[in-house]
């Protein structure tokens, strides 16, 4: 429940700086992943051989059942390439 509420911060200032930059915003997934890219040690990904759900819904399956999970995240000194706006 805390982690979304933390990752919930950084995907509103993610929206926020989309919108600034007068980019448009057709899909959340965009702005998940431009979220994760910003800040690379909030996400971590769950391979879907681990979820036993439809893997489109593999974020649903883990907060409802939890587990032991072999997560992957991008390395922490990942530098994202900025976009020709920044």
């Amino acid at each position: 429940k805390n982690t979304l509420r933390y990752f919930h911060q950084f995907f509103l200032e993610t929206i926020d700086q989309f919108l600034e930059r007068n980019m448009i915003i057709v899909d959340d997934q965009m702005i998940l992943q431009s979220t994760c890219l910003s800040h690379p040690t909030i996400c971590a990904y769950v391979p879907r051989k681990q979820v036993d759900d439809n893997s489109y819904f593999g974020l649903r399956y883990v907060l409802h059942y939890g587990g032991q999970f072999q997560y992957w995240r991008i390395d922490n000194d990942f530098t994202p390439v900025l976009s020709p706006w920044s």
